[in-house]
């Protein structure tokens, strides 16, 4: 894939300014729950996005993949954004560096406004030669054409001619043979037989001179023609002159500066080394640190099209999803009848509105939306619905579902996820369209107007990104989605600034009106059961659905491995549980089809790919709004709880099963936390 230079330019300059921002400073207070104006609120959710792009830009990162459109050596003089892959294996191209614009002084201005002003001239000079040429090879093709014109009216006329002079001659030979046959041929016989063949010479002498005419013009015609295509390949064997010499002076330099850069090495080396002490070791490390950097000094200048190892660089996060998310909050325009609901929660008056729907898991917040959007399909008002979620995941679910129910519609997804079976897209015509948040201000919605926003798993998303959405033309909005499952991913200290709260959660906790979806349909009572006691105050009912063909194994069962886990670069993995996780698959897979193996920690789902190729593992978070006839959740963690602390992780853990649920961990390390709870909760 390749990008335009305005688009790689752009991007550039959001990571420098993301990267160079001020997190420490900017942000201090907490997003509150009342908001005084329009204003006031796109500028605070726009300062919090800002933070948390500032959060993500500053830490460096390790490449799992291709890093394409990941920023480089932000902390540097030449950053870059990595563009594209090479043939060789992690080589990358890198768009060029922001060039840094030094202060001039008054004399350096005025003599570069006088170099400008030459060049200028020159440039201007250059053109009016350009057009002048153009100008003279226009007159010229004209004229040619006209010539042509001539030549053709002269062959007809010579054509003419020609007949008329074969006539007149073919007559004057008859005359001529009769006449050589009298004696005595009178003075008047004579002076006839004079007359005709005068004629016919005529003739023939006006035939040549018009073949003549026309013999000129075509060779004018093809010399200046010629001359026309000789100049032209002159041009293009100039141009190309040039573009081959300028590629030799390029290649040159980058010769030469690597040169330089292994003279610098060389010699640096050569001065360590002469000072070597044999009891000081840590010379040796100097030494080592100066070969990575004497490399690093060959790829560290970034200039358009450089090529460059990810070994030799460092690597941050693409910009690109802050880079929508804050410019779409930027072109934010509410419709002014959702205002008094989205500054403080107020009643909507008018026709325009905002439905929340919550519940926790299992209870039908997708089905809900659905059956929302079969209602509004065919109103004319909803011109153009937008059905939406923060993941490709929730995303594609809702547009199956949709497809289940018939509902004519269109998939805009990232186009590495986009599934092969999806065709037919129609995203001017179809009235209904299915993307994630972040591809809404892609290339293909950006300019899109929708009246209407159905968003599942809305209580995963921060505000800031709803903001995003409003335009005038949006006057209804529906979001479900559950508080107590994880919401958006943001920093630190991002939570108690309330950056990762959603909208729903703050318009509920004003007291907007909302509708509780308390009956879940999924879950065995006995899986649920801590979850509705801990989390949703016992409100949860339950309308489970026992499987047709039974089933022998228990529904919920919490097993102890006493054992520790062990790290794995920023990951854990704990392999005694890895093992027993694996014995329990095998046998939950000879009642179920459906077997899911999660864990918080991607190291030891890489771990179990390892020891089970086929089981079908994820991490908790990326399985938020699915679903499976049985769950295993390996907990990883002993000597700290980790991601744990989260109770809203332990709970989208705890709610994905169906029927059966197995929980793997050293429990007698649940000591604190989420975990104790549960533990407690099941002795």
């Amino acid at each position: 894939m390749e990008f335009s230079t305005g688009f790689l330019n752009k991007l550039l300059e959001s990571a420098v300014k993301y990267y160079n921002a001020d997190s420490d400073g900017s942000v201090t207070n907490k997003i509150p729950n009342k908001l005084s104006n329009i204003k006031l609120a796109i500028d605070t959710f726009s300062d919090a996005l800002i933070y948390e792009a500032n959060k993500t830009m500053k830490n460096e990162v390790v490449s799992k993949g291709v890093p394409i459109l990941h920023a480089i050596n932000l902390e540097g003089k030449n950053p870059g954004i990595i563009s594209g892959k090479t043939e060789k294996d992690d080589k990358y191209t890198v768009h060029k560096k922001l060039q840094a614009k030094k202060d001039k002084t008054p004399e350096q201005i005025e003599k570069a406004m006088e170099k400008a002003q030459e060049r200028l001239e020159i440039k201007k000079l250059k053109k009016e030669q350009k057009d002048l040429e153009k100008q003279e090879l226009k007159d010229e093709k004209e004229d040619i054409k006209k010539t042509k014109k001539e030549v053709t009216e002269l062959k007809k006329e010579v054509n003419k001619s020609a007949k008329t002079a074969s006539t007149f001659q073919e007559k004057a030979q008859k005359e001529n043979n009769e006449f050589q046959k009298k004696e005595n041929p009178s003075q008047q016989e004579k002076n006839k037989m004079e007359e005709l063949n005068n004629k016919a010479n005529e003739y023939v002498n006006h035939y040549q001179n018009l073949l003549k005419q026309k013999e000129v013009k075509e060779n004018d015609v093809n010399t200046r023609l010629t001359k026309i295509k000789d100049d032209s390949d002159k041009k293009k064997t100039a141009r190309q002159e040039k573009l081959t010499a300028n590629k030799k002076i390029k290649e040159a330099k980058f010769i030469e500066s690597k040169t330089i850069a292994d003279e610098i090495k060389k010699e640096k080396e050569e001065d360590i080394a002469a000072n070597i002490d044999e009891n000081d070791m840590n010379i040796y490390d100097e030494l080592f640190d100066l070969m990575l950097e004497s490399q690093k000094i060959k790829e560290d200048d970034i200039s358009g099209g450089s090529i460059v190892s990810l070994n030799n660089i460092k690597l941050y996060e693409s910009p690109l999803p802050h880079q929508r998310h804050i410019e779409a909050l930027e072109k934010s325009q509410p419709n002014d009848l959702l205002i008094p609901a989205l500054l403080e929660g107020k009643e909507i008056k008018g026709d325009a509105y905002i439905k929340i729907f919550h519940g926790p898991p299992g209870t039908g917040k997708t089905y809900r939306l659905m059956q929302e959007l079969i209602k509004i399909k065919d109103d004319k008002k909803h011109k153009k619905i937008l059905v939406c979620a923060p993941s490709n995941i929730a995303t594609m679910n809702m547009y199956y579902r949709a497809q289940q129910l018939g509902i004519k519609s269109s998939l805009v997804i990232s186009n590495d996820k986009m599934p092969e079976d999806i065709k037919n897209n129609d995203i001017f015509n179809d009235k209904i369209i299915f993307s994630t948040i972040s591809m809404r201000f892609g290339s293909k919605l950006n300019n899109v107007a929708f009246t209407t926003v159905l968003m599942d798993e809305a209580a995963q998303c921060m505000e800031a990104w709803v903001w995003g959405l409003m335009r005038q033309d949006l006057k209804y909005i529906y979001l479900a989605g559950d508080q107590h499952q994880l919401p958006a991913l943001v920093s630190e200290d991002g939570i108690e600034l309330n950056h990762g709260r959603s909208m729903m959660a703050r318009l509920m906790a004003l007291g907007y009106p909302s509708e509780l979806l308390n009956t879940q349909r999924r879950m065995h009572p006995d899986i649920v059961a801590f979850s509705n006691y801990k989390y949703y105050e016992n409100k949860l009912k339950t309308a489970y659905t026992e499987l047709k063909n039974g089933n022998d194994n228990s529904p919920f069962e919490i097993i102890n491995i006493p054992s520790s886990e062990e790290r794995v670069g920023t990951s854990y993995v704990n392999k005694e549980e890895a093992k027993k996780v694996v014995e329990l698959y095998k046998n939950l897979k000879t009642t179920f089809n459906d077997v899911i193996v999660i864990s918080p920690y991607q190291a030891q789902c890489n771990l179990l790919k390892e020891l089970h190729k086929d089981m079908n593992i994820h991490t908790v978070d990326s399985f938020q709004g699915r679903e499976a006839d049985a769950v295993i959740l390996t907990t990883v963690r002993t000597k700290n709880m980790g991601f744990w602390h989260d109770y809203r992780r332990l709970n989208v853990a705890m709610t994905r099963a169906k029927h059966v649920l197995r929980i793997v961990g050293n429990t007698k390390s649940w000591t604190s936390g989420p975990l104790k709870d549960l533990i407690n909760f099941h002795k």
